[in-house]
């Protein structure tokens, strides 16, 4: 789901309106319904860094329109430990069936190709230790 969110004006502030939007979805806010203050936005966050407490952003409140925040929503499958969208080679493990980048699992490629029944370190443990795995009986 892709909101339309306050934006920067510059090519460098997009660091502290991430972690403005952040904070508004911390504090229970609706970023697409914020226009932060641009020009206190970096005192503000200069001041949480040095209080060690993270408050909500200066802001004004946008009028609500009978116009639906979100602009497009499309499906994503999430794979391997890194939780990222699939992308690259990738195998699928013989124990849970779980897709993963090699690299994640402290492999190569070309173990991969080369291994007939290429496990996840998680299954590989498992299978080494001949202890069943009760989550798939």
């Amino acid at each position: 789901m892709f909101m339309q969110t306050d934006k920067q004006e510059n090519s460098n502030g997009c660091g502290v309106h991430s972690i403005a939007n952040a904070t508004a979805l911390a504090f229970g806010e609706d970023p697409s319904e914020v226009t932060f203050l641009k020009s206190e936005m970096r005192a503000h966050l200069l001041k949480c860094f040095k209080n060690k407490r993270i408050q909500m952003f200066p802001h004004t409140k946008k009028r609500r329109t009978e116009e639906s925040p979100i602009q497009k929503s499309e499906r994503v499958t999430i794979h391997c430990t890194c939780r990222m969208q699939a992308s690259g080679f990738q195998y699928q493990c013989e124990g849970c069936s779980i897709w993963f980048h090699p690299e994640c699992q402290g492999k190569t490629e070309r173990m991969i190709k080369k291994s007939k029944k290429p496990y996840c370190s998680k299954c590989n443990i498992r299978n080494t230790q001949h202890i069943p795995n009760l989550a798939f009986m």
